[in-house]
């Protein structure tokens, strides 16, 4: 899912809540420079995730953010995950 969401502009919010992540190694950059307030991850499986790198940066415009359903057990870099999210307050 490198990258999947990187630069998308226009958009306020992202509901991924259907989404099958369960086979996801790597979330790399999936949603930097993503112009969303809101993305709703919260049925995203990432136990088998190991990379998390720059999964967020630069979403400037995101304020709301649940990851506490996230399972971090494998990842081993989330290196800049959340770099330049100055307005994320949840």
């Amino acid at each position: 899912m490198d990258s999947m969401f990187a630069v998308m502009i226009s958009v306020e919010e992202l509901d991924l809540s259907m989404f099958d992540t369960s086979n996801v190694k790597s979330m790399y950059f999936m949603f930097s420079n993503c112009s969303a307030k809101k993305i709703n991850l919260s049925s995203f499986d990432t136990s088998n995730v190991i990379n998390m790198s720059e999964m967020f940066s630069y979403c400037s415009a995101l304020t709301t953010l649940d990851v506490s359903n996230f399972n971090t057990n494998k990842v081993t870099s989330m290196s800049n995950m959340f770099r330049g999210c100055s307005r994320l307050v949840t």
